[in-house]
C-alpha cells in the first residue's frame, strides 16, 4: 500500500512538471515573434509576396 501511495505521489509530480511545462509553451505561443519564429522555422510559413531564397550548395 504505502508503494502504491509513493508511486502516485511520483506520477502526481511528474504531472506537475508536465504542465508547468505546457503553459510555459502557451505563455510563448502568445508572443508573436515566437509564434512566427515557430510558424518560418517548422512551417515553412512565410509572409505574401515575399521571396525566400535557400542556399541549396551546402556551404
Amino acid at each position: 500500500m504505502e508503494q502504491q501511495i509513493l508511486d502516485i505521489t511520483q506520477a502526481c509530480e511528474d504531472q506537475r512538471i508536465a504542465n508547468k511545462d505546457i503553459e510555459r509553451l502557451i505563455v510563448m505561443g502568445e508572443d508573436e515573434e515566437y509564434v512566427e519564429r515557430i510558424a518560418r522555422e517548422k512551417l515553412d510559413y512565410g509572409y505574401p509576396n515575399e521571396h525566400v531564397y535557400v542556399d541549396v550548395s551546402g556551404n
